[in-house]
C-alpha cells in the first residue's frame, strides 16, 4: 500500500515537472512555466529545483 502511495506522488511530480522538461524550449518560456508552476501549487523554489535535478539525474 505505502509503494502504491510512493508511486501516485512520484507520478504528480513528474506530470507537474514535465513541462520544464521539454526539449527546445526557450529559457523566457521555461521561467515562465516555472513561475506558474510555483503560483500554481504549494512547492517552494528550492523543491522544484531539488525534482528537477532528481529527475534529471534519474535520465528521465
Amino acid at each position: 500500500m505505502k509503494e502504491k502511495v510512493i508511486e501516485a506522488e512520484a507520478l504528480r511530480r513528474f506530470a507537474l515537472i514535465s513541462p520544464l522538461l521539454e526539449e527546445g524550449i526557450s529559457v523566457p518560456e521555461a521561467a515562465q512555466r516555472r513561475c506558474a508552476l510555483l503560483g500554481k501549487e504549494d512547492i517552494c523554489e528550492r523543491t522544484l529545483r531539488r525534482w528537477i535535478a532528481w529527475t534529471v539525474a534519474q535520465g528521465t
